[in-house]
């Protein structure tokens, strides 16, 4: 996936101002018992003609409005005369404006005195990469361009300066003249982009690629730590889905969709049940992508017993999260509750339960439920939007820019909020929006980085 933002280096303007001050200088001694001070004899002291700065650097076809002072009061522009030597600038009613690179002085007269700025103008340029960040399938292209520009009269124009490209690493993507890239082995390195003295470096990701549900799983079950993209969109129809037991790795979404995923119960590597999740153990990341996924009564394949609710520690990412949930949109019905026979089993969204310094970044959670409220079991068992508890293990996760949609009547908090074992520790929140209508979650991230992850679901 590329990731569609562009990195920019500007030459800043510098400007200068020195103003000296004169201290008054203290009368000599009296004879009288009391000390004083000898006034200044105002009529003897130099007034001062002063510039609001006397050192410039300007673009070309940038201004600066100098102002004129005479022994500290300022005088009208049009009461002075200006001038500029060279051609470099003009400075008509002291508005400095950059004509062409070169050096020039800034002369203002007033009352037969004159004050000077020194007055340098340059070319500012700035270098335009299409991209900051991109990630490529292993054997897989993808193209930078790149574009270099000056400022003159507050516009960006366009010229024909020279642009290099090169691989900081080419045993892990190569790169030609031209800005093309191409995938050689997974890892990372950066790409340098130049012209001249202005440089770009775009960060280069090479990923073992995924394009069908059971590549999905061979996959990412034979390289548990390993660097994935999925590179179109995944149909889980016609099968169950039993979570891997975990992943350390990087899988990249793409801005695609796993859909129809039927998340089932399965047994854990604590040989004990646990509730539908795409990882049992997530420590690595998941991000860039859509995940539509919902919770049925099924006849477990894998033993042909009844699974009418679902076991503990449910959740569509993962039944225990470490790791990083960042840009996914996640859209789960629930057909059936959370259910172990006891009244603490919590189910959530993106997660069972939240552990270590587990983050959920920039998500879209979209749910429903079957029926306002569980029937299983005790039925005190709850949905939660986005985790289902914390526990001992839980450190100082952070959960940043989550918006929910919500359009049923399972109306529950979006975390346990318990104050007891289970909900004791809670995680850093920043940014937690919840809506009843498509329309308003449509307006509300609309011109925000969130707009793209709702477009995943709209793809």
């Amino acid at each position: 996936m590329k990731k569609a933002l562009t990195a920019i280096m500007l030459a800043f303007l510098l400007v200068f101002a020195f103003v000296g001050c004169a201290e008054e200088p203290a009368g000599p001694p009296s004879d009288s018992d009391q000390p004083s001070v000898t006034p200044p004899d105002d009529s003897d002291e130099e007034e001062i003609l002063q510039l609001s700065a006397d050192y410039i650097v300007l673009g070309v076809g940038l201004t600066k409005q100098l102002t004129l002072t005479y022994d500290g009061e300022e005088i009208a522009a049009s009461e002075a005369v200006w001038t500029a030597s060279g051609s470099a600038a003009t400075a008509e009613g002291g508005l400095v404006t950059g004509v062409s690179e070169g050096e020039c002085t800034v002369t203002a007269e007033y009352g037969g005195e004159t004050a000077e700025a020194s007055v340098i103008v340059t070319v500012i340029q700035r270098l335009t990469v299409s991209e900051s960040e991109v990630v490529i399938a292993l054997d897989g292209t993808a193209k930078l361009e790149a574009s270099v520009g000056e400022l003159r009269d507050d516009a960006i124009a366009a010229t024909d300066e020279a642009v290099t490209y090169s691989s900081g690493d080419p045993s892990v993507v190569t790169v030609d003249g031209e800005g093309n890239l191409y995938g050689v082995q997974s890892g990372a390195t950066r790409i340098l982009v130049q012209s001249g003295d202005l440089s770009v470096s775009v960060a280069v990701t090479v990923c073992e690629e995924i394009k069908t549900a059971a590549e999905f799983r061979e996959k990412l079950t034979a390289d548990s730590d390993g660097t994935f993209l999925i590179t179109q969109d995944i149909d889980f129809s016609g099968m169950q889905y039993f979570a891997l037991t975990s992943f350390s790795g990087t899988l990249y979404g793409g801005g695609h969709k796993l859909t129809n995923l039927l998340l089932v119960n399965h047994l854990s590597s604590a040989a004990t049940n646990y509730g539908g999740a795409l990882f049992e153990n997530l420590t690595g990341t998941v991000c860039d992508l859509y995940i539509g996924a919902r919770y049925e009564a099924v006849v477990r394949e894998t033993d042909q017993l009844l699974h009418e609710g679902i076991a503990q520690f449910g959740g569509v990412i993962a039944n225990l999260l470490y790791g990083t949930v960042e840009n996914v949109y996640i859209n789960v019905d629930y057909q059936i509750y959370p259910w172990y026979s006891q009244n603490w089993n919590e189910c959530g969204a993106v997660c069972g339960r939240l552990r270590g310094n587990a983050e959920i970044r920039g998500c879209i959670i979209e749910y429903s439920c079957a029926t306002p409220e569980s029937t299983l079991g005790s039925g005190l068992a709850d949905i939660h939007t986005i985790y289902g508890m914390t526990d001992s293990n839980t450190q100082t996760p952070v959960i940043d820019n989550v918006y929910i949609l919500n359009s049923g009547s399972y109306k529950k908090d979006y975390r346990n909020t318990a104050s007891d074992y289970f909900g004791s520790i809670q995680p850093m929140f920043n940014g937690i929006y919840e809506f009843e209508e498509t329309q308003a979650l449509a307006e509300a991230v609309q011109g925000t980085a969130m707009q793209t992850v709702y477009e995943y679901a709209q793809a």
